[in-house]
């Protein structure tokens, strides 16, 4: 059978192309390998739906590789995908992600369309590996998984669902917010002079339109829920007392609130004295009385705020009154004659400097878990700073530049503040210099999958949203990071840019409505099933978490979905690092109930028993190491024939 053949082909390759990688005595050296092959729907690079075969491994004990083969080759963005599903698998279920191997293998009867669609199946793949479940055999799904285990959005969705169909398949889930699904529609028209085409878009529902076919489309926001109803297993969230902020952060979030507040008011004072100065130009003056007017109202919402208890979101908008009263400020003083423009760039460098030997002073390695995660935020926000210097002098809009520098000033003037919570903060687990390297390495590859697709998704529709911005800002910095081997500041930078990926990757496909509260609350759910998992062993996590609900309070739901993203991404670093509770799970009663189908659907297949093992083995002499090479070669052969022979004959 043609599919054996290229499975047997594909360990076959796997095993020599791991070789140059791992030691010979590791090869074999796995005490069990788990298997599962999945059915995911694709778009073939003629438009038309087809299904793509899924092999998903796991061999214990790894080091947290993930191999990849495709045939035909596909794009780079699937392959750094299937890490990401890893991951995410690996965090929900409690694993460590460490500890395995990851083996991926994807294979099409012909060409598909690239991209990440299909690692919302491979996550819950992973998931049945780790949680010794199966999969549903008349369930799929597609979307792209976030490295917080939200679903993320993709295209193609009515050909996949009508591949789905015509293999028999009755349940598949889509992303939540792409239930209205918008494609095109050519029509030709036969004319003496030649083929006339036009294209119209139809706009359907998805959900209808499955009902008309014999499917049940669901609408899934998480891996945790799409694993619900594929495999009808729901994922314990352990039970844990609230969250209560330990006294040196809410104090110092306080403190430095009211600081900002009153600079923003002497910012305020000053800019309104500077507007008679510019009185005379009513577009300057008309444009630097907006920005006090606006400055104005983010101090009124952060006291408001400050009034309720809701001390993060205040501490939130009494940073954004500090940028645009300093914004204020900086303009009428320009516009006037009494600034000029290298005296502010000297002014924002000068602080960006002081802020640098803050960090200067720290020995990182020597602080507890929860003062080195405190220093690793406010190492990302200093390098943002000098991101956002260079963006302002590069920009060829004065205002453009005015706001930037604004932003990066205000930023490194409150390291200072900020950076008294590194030594006062105690708790943790052990820090482990070793394992924090490698989670920062891990942490910047999901950030290099998501903000370049994000990136390129935005070109492609033609829509632009700030939090895009902001996390191509954090990415290029986590790339300066990168370049200067800082691996603290790289994983603080991935954290934000990873965050801000995933929110503007909702925000662009959420059907032009506004992302909603039900989405914001379920990924509010998993952050704190991440948090009780852990013990609570992030400060950072219940940090954001608490900025996440009370933006959610406020109905600032873009910021409460970063927020929400970030604590669940500081959650999966701290278990990474040992931190975390067994998964269980229980039976899930709301799995939808298969429509009659007089098509039988490909099976979903695992290894017997879901798992296959082979006994620990000891060390491999020389002499054994250089016949097993030999017979690697004569793999590789063999392999490729059955590569081919697979190619030419599809099935």
């Amino acid at each position: 059978m043609v599919l054996s053949g290229r499975i047997v082909a594909f360990v076959l390759l796997a095993a020599v192309l791991i070789s140059p990688l791992v030691s010979s005595s590791e090869l074999v050296n796995y005490k069990y390998v788990k298997t599962v092959v999945l059915h995911a729907p694709a778009v073939s690079s003629s438009g038309a739906g087809i299904l793509t075969n899924i092999t998903l491994s796991i061999a214990y004990p790894g080091k947290g590789r993930v191999y990849f083969s495709a045939l035909p080759l596909t794009e780079l963005d699937t392959q750094a995908a299937a890490r990401v599903a890893a991951w995410v698998a690996a965090s929900i279920s409690g694993a460590s992600f460490y500890d395995y191997d990851y083996f991926v293998s994807m294979e099409a009867s012909a060409p598909v369309v690239g991209g990440p669609s299909a690692s919302g199946l491979m996550t819950v793949g992973f998931l049945s590996l780790f949680l010794n479940t199966t999969t549903k055999p008349y369930a799929t799904m597609t979307g792209m998984i976030n490295p917080d285990g939200s679903i993320g959005p993709v295209g193609g969705i009515k050909e996949k669902l009508d591949a789905a169909k015509s293999m028999g398949f009755t349940l598949f889930l889509i992303p939540y917010g792409q239930r209205y699904y918008t494609y095109p529609v050519v029509n030709q028209t036969v004319t003496p002079f030649g083929i006339i085409r036009r294209v119209t878009y139809v706009t359907i529902d998805l959900v209808k339109y499955g009902q008309e076919i014999g499917v049940n489309v669901v609408e899934v926001k998480t891996a945790r829920e799409a694993f619900q109803y594929l495999t009808g297993y729901s994922i314990a969230c352990p039970k844990q007392a609230e969250i209560a902020l330990p006294n040196v952060v809410t104090n110092t979030v306080n403190n430095v609130t009211f600081k900002t507040l009153n600079e923003t008011s002497n910012n305020l004072d000053r800019a309104q004295a500077m507007l008679k100065y510019i009185s005379a130009n009513a577009l300057y003056y008309d444009y630097v009385a907006q920005l006090i007017t606006r400055a104005r109202n983010y101090a009124a919402n952060a006291t408001h705020y400050l009034a309720l208890n809701m001390n993060i979101v205040a501490n939130s908008f009494a940073f954004r009154s500090l940028v645009y009263s300093t914004y204020a400020l900086w303009l009428a003083q320009y516009l006037s004659g009494r600034l000029s423009f290298d005296d502010i760039v000297k002014n924002v460098n000068d602080t960006i400097n002081e802020a640098s030997r803050l960090f200067e002073k720290v020995q990182p390695f020597s602080l507890t878990y929860f003062g080195l995660e405190a220093f690793i935020d406010n190492l990302a926000s200093y390098y943002d700073s000098q991101i956002l210097l260079y963006t302002a002098l590069n920009s060829t809009s004065l205002t453009s530049q005015l706001y930037l520098l604004a932003y990066a000033y205000s930023e490194a003037s409150l390291l200072s503040d900020w950076m008294g919570l590194v030594e006062s903060l105690k708790g943790g687990p052990l820090v482990n210099e070793s394992l924090v390297s490698q989670q920062a390495m891990t942490l910047y590859s999901l950030a290099s999958t998501t903000v370049p697709y994000a990136q390129t998704l935005s070109s492609e529709v033609g829509v632009s949203v700030d939090s895009l911005t902001l996390a191509s800002d954090y990415y290029a910095a986590a790339q300066q990071a990168l370049n200067y081997n800082d691996t603290l500041a790289l994983i603080g930078l991935s954290i934000y840019a990873s965050a801000y990926s995933s929110l503007a990757l909702h925000q662009m496909f959420s059907q032009g409505q506004a992302i909603t509260r039900d989405l914001v609350k379920t990924v509010g759910d998993e952050a704190f099933c991440l948090l009780a998992s852990t013990n609570y062993s992030s400060i950072m996590a219940q940090i954001y978490y608490e900025y996440g609900l009370e933006a959610l309070n406020a109905s600032s739901l873009d910021e409460a979905l970063a927020a929400f993203s970030m604590s669940i991404l500081y959650s999966q670093a701290v278990e990474q690092v040992g931190a975390r509770a067994t998964s269980y799970i229980s039976p899930f009663t709301e799995t939808p109930v298969p429509l009659t189908t007089t098509t039988t659907p490909p099976q979903q297949t695992t290894t017997t028993g879901s798992v296959t093992q082979t006994p620990a083995s000891p060390r491999i002499p020389l002499t054994t190491a250089v016949i097993i090479s030999v017979i690697a070669l004569v793999s590789l052969i063999i392999g490729i024939i059955l590569l081919l022979k697979g190619t030419r004959y599809p099935r």
